[in-house]
Parts: C-alpha cells; structure tokens; sequence
C-alpha cells in the first residue's frame, strides 16, 4: 500500500525521487533508524521550501542550522540553493544531509556525494545523492553511473542548475498542479479564513509552503484535506494568491490590489500583471506598471510625494519576462531599447538569467544587457 500511495504522489510532484530505483539499489544496505525533523509545529512533516512530505523524500533530506535563527529542514539539494539565495552563507551554522545508506544525517562536508547517476534526483533534473562512506558511494556509481564529487561541487551544480530547474517545476506545477488547487480553494476552504491568512501573512517572507499548509490544517481552513490535495492547494495559493516576496518564485500578478495605482503614471497596475514591478519601505508597498516607472520613483521619490532614502527599500522586485517569476530587481539583467513595448511605451525587460537577457536582446533588436546599477545611471541610457 504505501508503495502504491508514494507512486501516486510522484504522479503529481515534479522531479521526485525514484523509490524503485533507491530501493532495488539499497537492498541489503537499509539500516532501520528514526527519522528526525526540525521544522516547527505543524510544520514538522512539510519541506520549508516547497511543501513536499519531508518523510517521502527523506533519503535526500537537509537541515540548514543558522548562527542566529531556528534551523530549517528542506528535501533537495537544489532547496539549500534556494535557502542560501535568501540567507548569506556567513549566516551559516551547518548544513547536514542524509547518507542514503545509513539513513541518517551526517556533515554535508564529510559527504560522498554522487552527481548525475541513472536515478532520478529531487526537484531536480540532475541527481545529487550523498553517501556516508566513500566505498557505499563508489559501489551505487558501479551499478547506477554517476560521478563522485563532495558537497561544494553538488552545491555549485546544484546553483548553476537552479534556474533551469526552477522553469522545469514551475511548469509542471503549472500543467499538473495549479488548476486542481484553484478548484479546491475556491470550492472546499473558507474564503473568510483564507481572508483573514492572506491579511496576517501577506508580505511575509518566510511564510513558506510548508507554513502555509500547516495554518489550512491547524485554522481547519479547508476543512480535512490532506495528502497531495492539501499540496495542490497550498501551492496554488503560495504562488498564484498570496505571496511575491523578495528571493522568491512566486507569481506576483495574482496579489496586485485592484485599487492600487502607480505612483508615477497614474495606472491601475493590477491591469498590467505582466509587467508589474514593486518595492516596499517598512509596511509600505509601492506598486508599478514597469521598471522604467520604478525606476524613476527609485532614484527621485520626493518627486511624487515621498522622502525616502536608496537604504530604506527593504525590496525591490520586477518580474521575469519569459517565466513571469518575482526576482530581485536589484540582481536582474535588463534588456534596453529592444522592440517589445510596456504599457507606458519603450521598457526595460528583466530577466533572471544573464543568457536568456542575451537571447532576447539579439531576438529583438535591443541595445544591449544592463544591470540594476546601470538603470540608475538613467543619463546612460537616454
């Protein structure tokens, strides 16, 4: 039963691990020992990142410990490369993994770890599996392929892949994910709870999937689903309807306030979902129908009402072009003078990625790849 229930849940979750393939591969290795998690609460059972069941995809489980706040505990690799885009590395306690034959977390330091073998690795395209012993590690990459590596070269795989992989799940969630949530949502949670949750944690950055799906428990929100339709749900909800905070992939058009206007051109931007940006100041958020638009708030506030200084913007988000994921805007590269026009005429078009800003620029006769800095310099770009 529970092999058939974990096949099932693959099914509807991107990139999972392969069960079969771990099992078959572990026969004769396994060591029966207690699972441990760290996540608070309710959210003990929920990756912090993504929401998956941490106990279903224990065998590549981490737990990041900080310096100066609670540790966390996430189900893949490529999720320590998104807790680590949020959190600098001097924060940093410790990351732990699970060795995948003793079952138990070890130093991800001391790890052997396999990168690219013939089983399928979590939320990621590439496998990055790692052993407690070298000779465990050796052995798996004798019946199942793979390179040995320690845990810097997997990390660094695991960031130059983050991208690509992030694209991979965003459009399964999309195709697989999403549209079933909406229904539950609108069809079995209480839109006055759910109301009450988007008001208190709305512009809350650590407000994970998994901290979203204990409060529909806790809050009885949505009343006993669970399983992968409580999965279905709270994605649909984290990434679609509440959250666009700073270091995130979440959707920002679906939470654009309908009676918000840009401060710079009068706009409603909730009519421009694709092409929205924001910053905020304290509780403040600004809202604006492009980044040229921003930008021109960014550098002359005063100019519309407001005296802030460049250090009092806690974030400063624009949207990926091709992926319509919420980036830092202050890490993006911007395609100038190109052939593709916002709402307010010639844009600077953002992307995440420096060769997909490249691709673009070529495609559509752009003047070339900016960085956030270079937008300041408006003088430059006249």
């Amino acid at each position: 039963m529970n092999k058939v229930l974990l096949t099932l849940w693959v099914l509807f979750t991107p990139l999972m691990f392969s069960p079969v393939a771990v099992a078959a591969d572990l026969a004769g290795h396994h060591h029966e020992h207690k699972h441990v998690f760290v996540n608070p609460g309710a959210e003990k059972d929920f990756c912090s990142i993504c929401g998956m069941h941490l106990a279903k995809f224990y065998n590549t489980n981490y737990i990041v410990d900080f310096n100066h706040k609670a540790s966390t505990q996430v189900c893949s690799i490529h999720d320590v490369s998104a807790v680590l885009k949020q959190t600098p590395m001097s924060e940093v306690k410790s990351i732990q993994v699970v060795g995948i034959h003793s079952q138990q977390f070890i130093d991800s330091n001391h790890a052997f770890y396999v990168i690219g073998s013939s089983v399928k690795g979590t939320m990621s395209r590439v496998s990055k599996l790692a052993f407690a012993d070298k000779v465990d590690a050796l052995d798996f990459i004798a019946k199942n392929g793979g390179e040995l590596a320690g845990f810097e070269q997997a990390l660094a795989s695991a960031d130059d892949e983050f991208n690509a992989d992030n694209k991979m799940i965003v459009n399964k969630r999309s195709k697989m994910m999403y549209g079933k949530g909406e229904v539950i949502i609108n069809t079995q949670c209480d839109a006055n709870k759910l109301q009450a949750l988007h008001e208190t944690h709305e512009h809350q950055a650590d407000f994970n999937v998994g901290a979203l799906k204990a409060a529909l428990i806790n809050d009885n929100i949505c009343g006993n689903i669970r399983g992968k339709r409580l999965q279905m749900a709270a994605l649909y909800y984290h990434d679609k309807v509440l959250t666009h905070q700073h270091g995130s992939t979440h959707n920002l058009h679906r939470a654009l306030p309908k009676n918000e206007k840009c401060p710079v051109c009068g706009m409603f931007v909730y009519k421009y979902p694709h092409w929205a940006t924001w910053l905020q100041v304290g509780e403040k958020v600004h809202y604006f129908d492009g980044v040229k638009d921003m930008i021109k708030f960014y550098l002359a506030p005063n100019k519309y009402g407001y005296d802030y200084k460049p250090s009092d913007y806690t974030h400063v988000v624009v949207l990926d072009y091709f992926t319509q994921e919420s980036i830092d805007a202050t890490h993006a590269f911007y395609v100038v003078g190109s052939n593709v026009n916002g709402p307010m005429g010639a844009e600077y078009i953002a992307f995440e990625n420096k060769q997909d800003a490249y691709t673009f620029s070529v495609d559509h006769r752009g003047n070339g790849v900016f960085l956030f800095v270079d937008l300041l310099k408006s003088d430059a770009l006249k």
